[in-house]
């Protein structure tokens, strides 16, 4: 009932209101190659960006030195979709004070992926979760890249949401736009949590009662789920893409519609459970999505380009291919 509910109120809002704004998705496996069920997605919501990881920067501790991982690989050519490289950049790099250094790598690493795979380039967008310890060097590392772009792209940064409730505090990132990223708001860590993706609760607390961030925003957010599992009462891992409906075939009791323990030692899709481990699983499912957007349309911020993270094969399906465009219509 609820989710007919759902449906028939989506379906009238993309039927009323002619607001739009322009939708793309993440991409964020190290392997470039689009399913069927992911083109029909794009096609159909007339996607014309994608944000693909290019790869991750790391500190190497035995080598005292940040280093690229995780390369993309385009498996097919990228077709029609103006790509837009995303580098996620862990906060350790940063604590070691060598932005001009590591802006030099990260451009000269994107420009030659880009130009191995025939990539024009108008956009680099940096992931980075910066402390107060970190962000002078961040910074200084985004105004590099900016200087050594020499205006042919534009340079981005992701923002959390404590980021942006107190900019004053924690700084407003060198850039001509940043993304707000309304997913990951909950404690990972705790086994209490119920879901760490999104929660109707948590985006209140960041929301409301502050004034608009000084930055053009687009906005980011979630279409995918993942199992969290605890062991002795500690987050050991993190399993992306599970799928629920192959619990039953296995040794789990069920403790509450998104928690599970595991009864006995086992694999489970290369994954080893030991006995007593909880799982939970979360998801953004579409109706917390809709109750969101309903909470950031009371507010007062403004959005631009929405990119819903992450296009991948398994959590795509669980979407019909009208909720993306439909959702964005309750978002000013």
């Amino acid at each position: 009932m609820v989710r007919m509910a759902l449906f028939f109120t989506l379906l009238l809002v993309g039927c009323t209101n002619n607001s739009k704004h322009e939708i793309s998705f993440y991409y964020w496996k190290q392997d470039f190659n689009l399913n069927q069920s992911q083109k029909a997605i794009l096609e159909f919501n007339q996607v014309k960006k994608l944000y693909v990881k290019f790869f991750d920067v790391t500190w190497d501790s035995r080598e005292n030195k940040a280093k690229p991982i995780s390369k993309i690989d385009f498996k097919i050519p990228v077709g029609k979709f103006n790509i837009i490289p995303c580098i996620f950049i862990e906060n350790q790099v940063f604590k070691q004070n060598n932005s001009a250094d590591i802006a030099l790598k990260v451009y000269g690493l994107v420009g030659k992926i880009a130009e191995s795979n025939k990539l024009q380039l108008n956009e680099i967008q940096i992931d980075c979760d910066w402390t107060d310890a970190t962000q002078k060097a961040y910074f200084s590392f985004l105004t590099q890249l900016k200087k050594i772009s020499q205006n042919k792209q534009i340079i981005t940064s992701t923002l959390r949401l404590h980021q942006f409730k107190y900019p004053k505090k924690t700084g407003v990132p060198p850039v001509e736009k940043a993304v707000l990223m309304c997913y990951n708001m909950g404690k990972i860590d705790n086994q209490k949590t119920d879901n760490s993706i999104i929660s109707e609760a948590e985006l209140k607390k960041y929301i409301f009662e502050i004034d608009p961030y000084p930055l053009p925003l687009d906005l980011a957010l979630p279409s995918y789920h993942w199992g969290l599992i605890y062991r002795l009462g500690k987050l050991t891992l993190i399993v992306n893409d599970i799928d629920r409906n192959q619990l039953k075939s296995f040794a789990f009791t069920k403790l509450s519609e998104n928690k599970f323990r595991a009864d006995s030692n086992f694999y489970y899709d290369n994954t080893y459970f030991c006995k007593n481990d909880i799982l939970r699983i979360e998801e953004s499912d579409p109706s917390t999505l809709l109750k969101c957007a309903e909470i950031l349309e009371k507010s007062n911020h403004h959005f631009n380009d929405i990119i819903f993270y992450h296009i991948s094969s398994n959590s795509i399906s669980n979407y019909e291919k009208n909720f993306f465009s439909n959702l964005t219509s309750y978002i000013h």
